[in-house]
């Protein structure tokens, strides 16, 4: 008789599905309200509004469910769950010798087991497809083909986290290790990158980038596909949904393969895997000292850079005490490295020579790299990009002023300025953060953020840093700007209000539209001789009680006056690029996301809102402003402009 060999049990496949059959039914408990159910409910609340037409109630429903749906935090967790559960007899020495007995291979053993957790989930998928499918028949949804791309998206999704899983279950032999492990596959890169973006701002002067890895996130597959596969709506310029796309599929294929490599490495793992490893931390011993490593590096440098800024918060001066941080990291990381060492051995004798001198060695390249941050050997803090890379620079202490062409220099100069004198300005109390933001022609951006001296002494010296900007915010046309939009000249005003203090309460003036001529005349009026300029600047302002009658603060009314205006191209302000900002949105069940984009005859756009409302900080020099208030009967004996000091006194009279 003829042996046969099979790489698939089914008595072992049944008892996997009879004994773990609340997962798949949880798994589909959830489909079924996160996808029939839910586009359902949708197309019932958009069929409400008649100011869509079918097509546009289809697209809403389509993009706002699948958006939901097709975020992978749930197939990632019910898989994990899965591989989990069909491998969990790895994790117990009994039974692992118990199934390892039984005269079947690891091959079948291992494809079988897998196998099981795919049905978990893709026989739940399947049957969820058909079911969407009869509901979109019913809900007179004829974009079927939307559906099958969620279909196709997730059950490749589903396969790369199976895979990832049951390679994360081959390494460990402790069932409460896996879930660590299978979070840590999904995120290290993001959380490497995420520390060192921390430590960066930390330690360099100015810096203040957010460093979110773009494309490099591929190694970080939860987040990564998080960003990438998804629904886009198509919207025109009345914000009516026109079409929408569904992105990612290309990521998803690329994770297919990815998966298939991991499967077979998961197999290797497991076809040489020792049983007595049952119940160990990891099973494989050269993987050990890259967890020991891992934790010490990682996590103590996470929870050192989190003590010190607990502890700076205690202490004066505005700079991060360098030598705190340093042995707060060290410290914490000697902790974490022994802490990993424990776990491994699952015993509290663990300062032998041997490890006491693995940790010298990461204590050592710790320190290294803390000192080569401080001292900027990496170049980061002095960074300015190329001139030729440079679009357009904006300066922002007290509002963004836009450098454009040749100016472009004289913001560098002023940045340049700023680092020559980072000693200095570490060391000063009184400090205000000016802000550069360089976008380059590529679209990326770089930004640097710093603390400068705002003391009447040091803005006194005419050739001072914070003096130089001050110089260019007080432009009458920056500040026209500032206030009105880039485009200030076709602006159309059309409303306006002053408060004033009476009897204790807070009322306001509503201006007619022959008055509102007239104020906003006398503020460009004001503008022009530059009286109003040092009132829209908080960084003069003194926030401390002085006598000092030259303080804006002392000359500054505490009456808002605000202005309203509308402009028919859309009210741009200064320093910000709206054609290279993309619109997120988030919402949906479990924290779905869509992406936003406006097209119009084949172009892509950003559209500007088109009014705006200016507030006008003013104060005792304006004297058009204030003279035409008097003149219209506006400011009255009981209606009268008031500074803060004025303001205080009367509470204090009363």
């Amino acid at each position: 008789m003829k042996s046969k060999t099979s790489c698939f049990n089914k008595t072992i496949f049944k008892k996997n599905v009879t004994r773990f059959w609340p997962i798949w039914l949880l798994y589909m408990g959830y489909l079924v309200f996160a996808l029939p159910v839910n586009l359902w409910l949708d197309m019932a609340s958009y069929n409400r509004w008649d100011v869509y037409t079918q097509t546009q109630r289809q697209l809403m429903a389509l993009s706002d469910t699948l958006g939901a749906v097709l975020n992978p935090l749930p197939t990632f967790i019910f898989a994990g769950v899965s591989i989990m559960a069909v491998f969990s007899y790895l994790y117990s020495a009994r039974n692992a010798n118990m199934i390892h007995a039984l005269p079947v291979d690891r091959l079948e053993l291992f494809v079988t087991n897998f196998s099981s957790a795919a049905a978990f989930m893709i026989i739940p998928q399947t049957i969820m497809f058909i079911i969407t499918v009869f509901v979109c028949i019913a809900a007179r949804v004829t974009y079927i083909q939307y559906i099958l791309y969620w279909y196709g998206a997730t059950v490749g999704t589903t396969f790369f986290a199976l895979a990832q899983g049951a390679a994360v279950a081959m390494l460990t032999g402790h069932i409460a290790a896996f879930p660590f492990y299978y979070v840590v596959a999904n995120f290290l890169y993001v959380g490497v990158v995420s520390l060192a973006g921390t430590l960066v701002n930390t330690l360099c002067f100015g810096v203040s980038e957010s460093w979110e890895p773009k494309q490099s996130g591929i190694l970080s597959p939860m987040y990564y596909l998080r960003q990438s596969v998804g629904v886009e709506k198509i919207t025109d310029k009345d914000y009516m949904v026109t079409s929408i796309q569904l992105k990612g599929m290309q990521t998803v294929l690329i994770y297919v393969g990815i998966g298939v490599v991991l499967l077979v490495v998961a197999y290797e793992i497991y076809k040489r895997r020792q049983i007595e490893t049952a119940g160990d931390l990891i099973c494989i011993s050269f993987i050990k000292p890259v967890f020991r490593w891992g934790i010490a590096v990682g996590l103590g440098m996470e929870l050192g850079v989190a003590l010190t800024d607990t502890m700076r918060y205690r202490m004066p001066g505005n700079q991060m005490p360098f030598a705190l941080l340093m042995v707060c990291v060290l410290l914490m990381e000697i902790l974490c490295f022994f802490v990993a060492q424990m776990l491994l051995k699952k015993s509290f004798r663990v300062l032998q020579k041997k490890r006491v001198a693995e940790c010298a060695a990461v204590l050592g390249i710790s320190a290294a790299f803390l000192i080569a941050l401080e001292m900027d050997l990496f170049g980061i803090e002095r960074y300015i990009p190329a001139l030729s890379e440079i679009q357009s620079v904006s300066v922002n202490m007290d509002y963004p002023i836009q450098f454009e062409g040749e100016d472009v220099q004289t913001a560098m100069q002023l940045q340049q300025e700023i680092l020559s004198q980072k000693d200095e300005f570490l060391a000063s109390d009184e400090v205000h953060y000016v802000g550069f933001t360089y976008n380059r022609k590529d679209g990326s951006k770089v930004r640097r953020s710093y603390q400068v001296p705002v003391s009447a002494e040091y803005i006194g010296k005419a050739d001072s840093t914070a003096r130089k900007i001050l110089a260019f915010e007080e432009e009458p046309d920056c500040i026209r700007q500032y206030l009105f939009g880039k485009d200030y000249e076709n602006n159309e005003y059309y409303a306006g209000s002053i408060s004033f203090t009476l009897n204790e309460r807070d009322e306001d003036y509503h201006f007619t539209r022959e008055e509102l001529e007239e104020i906003v005349a006398a503020v460009r009026a004001d503008i022009d001789d530059g009286a109003l300029a040092k009132y829209q600047l908080m960084s003069m302002w003194d926030y401390e009680d002085t006598e000092d009658e030259t303080d804006p603060e002392n000359e500054k009314y505490c009456n808002n006056l605000f202005i309203s205006y509308y402009n028919p191209d859309g009210v741009k302000e200064i320093g910000i690029d709206y054609y290279t900002e993309n619109v997120n949105t988030s919402g949906g069940f479990f924290g779905g996301s869509y992406t936003s984009r406006m097209v119009e005859n084949g172009q892509e756009y950003y559209p500007y809102e088109k009014n705006g409302t200016a507030c006008v900080v003013f104060g005792s020099d304006c004297t058009h402003l204030i003279e035409t208030l008097n003149r219209l009967g506006i400011t009255t004996e009981n209606r009268r402009l008031m500074t803060e000091e004025e303001y205080n006194e009367q509470y204090t009279e009363q």
